[in-house]
């Protein structure tokens, strides 16, 4: 079976949620049907030697397609990105034929208006509704670019109601969303390794507490500055030992405004080791969600290594974790605050949650499920 994988951006580092969700099912689809029957096209800059090396491992063709980031993508009635990536439609592809692509998000949707393509089942990796997400990122922001994301809101709704999109098959990252569409798609969870899965015997005894989250977007920044502002102090008053630990990549944005909370350590950018460090460090992942969709594979990653977490209605929207037995649901910051006092205090409770929930994650997240997935959408009748 010859595959090929077309993504908005390239997919390595795996250091944010889309990302991660690429390049695990990449290496899983190279694993099951053959490197050498796997090609992959990235719109963006050239890569690097170390993500031309890494990526290598796992398909046979690399293409980059550039991106036009220029006012004229920003002034169509395309959504930006996806017009900024027009130039998938002219690429010539390394293979006559391939029995199945799969487009990783909407944004690369002009390559099905490539001529040159050949392919048998076109498959879409919906990692968010779209016009619903750039929505929620308008809610959140406070800048100028509020503008932008009522527009790509907008312009994605359109894309959404035409027949092409309406046609393709999609597979859902988020339960949620495949649930508003009837069932009628498959809902495809992010891939988790499940040997991997952190199993604890013993509890961290101290009373730290983890924050994971791009330090970019302004739905990230909208919920940590909630949990700063109306949460953090009350717990700091509360838990003499208690200490928030902040880590996510900056992208070089201002981060300054962070410095003026006392008990807290930032780690901008950080690395694998230090992240897996910080997992073992602290007793309870905070991940304080109010605009987004999709679903938030950092609450997910944070299960898997051995953490138990507390989120919001929206953090946990499409994932299938229920908030009775496996997952902390807290909306006000009288609840958040309560609920953190107490699994801080009370560690048994949260570690029973998480037990339950890395069994739930074991039997729908398992990586070696997406074969069967692929398999089962492409012998369906559409």
């Amino acid at each position: 079976m010859k595959i090929l994988i077309v993504a908005g951006d390239s997919p390595y580092p795996a250091n944010h949620g889309g990302r991660v969700d690429i390049f695990e099912r990449l290496k899983v689809i190279s694993k099951t049907y053959g490197r050498e029957n796997i090609d992959i096209i990235i719109t963006g800059n050239e890569l690097t030697t170390e993500t031309n090396k890494e990526l290598k491992k796992y398909c046979h063709g690399i293409l980059v397609s550039p991106r036009n980031t220029g006012i004229s993508a920003t002034l169509s009635l395309t959504p930006f990105q996806g017009k900024s990536r027009a130039s998938l439609k002219d690429l010539t592809p390394l293979r006559d034929q391939y029995d199945i692509m799969i487009l990783e998000g909407d944004y690369v949707f002009p390559i099905l208006d490539n001529p040159r393509i050949n392919c048998k089942t076109p498959l879409l990796r919906s990692h968010n509704i779209e016009s619903k997400y750039f929505y929620n990122l308008f809610k959140a922001d406070t800048t100028w670019r509020k503008i932008f994301y009522l527009s790509e809101s907008i312009k994605f709704y359109i894309q959404e109601k035409r027949e092409t999109y309406k046609n393709i098959k999609k597979l859902y990252i988020s339960k949620k969303e495949n649930q508003i569409h009837g069932n009628k798609e498959y809902w495809l969870p992010t891939p988790v390794d499940v040997d991997g899965i952190l199993e604890r015997t013993t509890f961290p005894q101290g009373e730290d507490v983890l924050y994971i989250g791009s330090l970019f977007m302004p739905n990230n920044i909208f919920g940590l500055r909630w949990y700063l502002e109306k949460v953090h102090p009350t717990i700091e008053s509360s838990l003499p030992n208690y200490r928030l630990h902040i880590a996510g990549n900056t992208r070089d944005h201002e981060i300054t405004w962070l410095k003026n909370y006392k008990n807290i350590e930032i780690y901008p950018n950080a690395s694998d080791e230090m992240l897996e460090s910080l997992y073992n460090k602290c007793s309870l992942f905070v991940s304080p969600i109010f605009h987004g969709a999709g679903v938030k594979i950092k609450n997910i990653n944070a299960l898997a290594s051995g953490i138990p977490v507390i989120t919001t209605t929206v953090g946990n929207e499409g994932t299938g974790l229920s908030p009775k037995h496996h997952i902390f649901i807290s909306d006000t910051p009288e609840n958040f605050i309560n609920t953190t006092i107490r699994l801080l205090t009370q560690k048994q409770e949260a570690y029973q949650h998480l037990q339950a929930a890395q069994n739930f994650i074991k039997e729908h997240y398992a990586a070696q499920r997406i074969s069967h997935y692929i398999e089962q959408t492409t012998s369906s009748k559409a």
